[in-house]
């Protein structure tokens, strides 16, 4: 068994942090500086908050790709939506087809570094 922890992030700010693995005979490894935290990311708002099929959505607020350079995957309630553009204060997707019944949900962004922020119920 391999347990790995980073350092402590205490103030919330970027910063890095050394990356420690402990074995389960107890040997330990440590690479400094090996982790490095990202500011986080905010959802100020999401336009329009429902829609069908083909909606354009518009995402806005700041350090939206969470410490990446771009966006690997959105979701508005659970179903996938299509990137149409995005920058790291804007987001603009098309909703996808799969909703089958009104259903409120979270809009969830994941970066290309598998980061993600989460607007909770931000879609229905």
């Amino acid at each position: 068994v391999i347990v790995v922890t980073a350092g402590i992030n205490v103030g919330g700010s970027a910063t890095t942090g050394d990356v420690v693995v402990v074995s389960s005979n107890g040997a330990t490894l440590t690479k400094t500086d090996g982790f490095s935290y990202q500011n986080a990311g905010t959802i100020t708002s999401v336009s329009p908050t429902s829609g069908q099929r083909g909606t354009y959505v518009t995402i806005s607020g700041a350090g939206l790709f969470a410490g990446g350079t771009n966006v690997s995957a959105i979701t508005l309630a659970n179903i996938t939506a299509e990137v149409v553009d995005a920058n790291s204060s804007t987001i603009i997707v098309r909703a996808a087809a799969g909703f089958t019944s009104e259903t409120t949900g979270d809009v969830v962004i994941v970066s290309d570094v598998s980061s993600f922020l989460v607007k909770s119920n931000g879609f229905k």
